[in-house]
């Protein structure tokens, strides 16, 4: 059985993962999102590519602020585990002061 007291550190390292894998995720969404930026005018300048391009522009707009909320909440997830971790850390460390409390009462 793995020493108890690894177990937070283990949840640390997960919440540092899963931020890591945020940032990741916005620094990509940014590059995409300028990349299609750049293609502005590749629709065209008459009616039906100003046309096609107000609706490509709606959904995009729509599909990069759904991807930029789910990066938003993976850092809030991020720090949740984060918080989980200290908390678990802060119970091990009681639990170890109880049994050695113990310990000493029991000789």
């Amino acid at each position: 059985m793995e020493d108890s007291l690894h177990r937070p550190a283990r949840t640390y390292g997960a919440a540092g993962e899963v931020g890591t894998s945020a940032d990741e995720l916005r620094a990509r969404l940014d590059a995409f999102r300028r990349e299609v930026e750049g293609d502005g005018g590749a629709l065209g300048g008459d009616d039906l590519g100003m046309l096609i391009g107000a609706v490509y522009a709606a959904i995009h707009e729509m599909a990069f602020g759904s991807y930029s909320e789910n990066t938003d909440d993976l850092k809030t997830v991020a720090a949740d585990i984060q918080t989980m971790g200290a908390n678990q850390q802060m119970g091990e460390e009681l639990n170890l002061i109880e049994v050695n409390n113990v310990k000493k009462m029991l000789g």
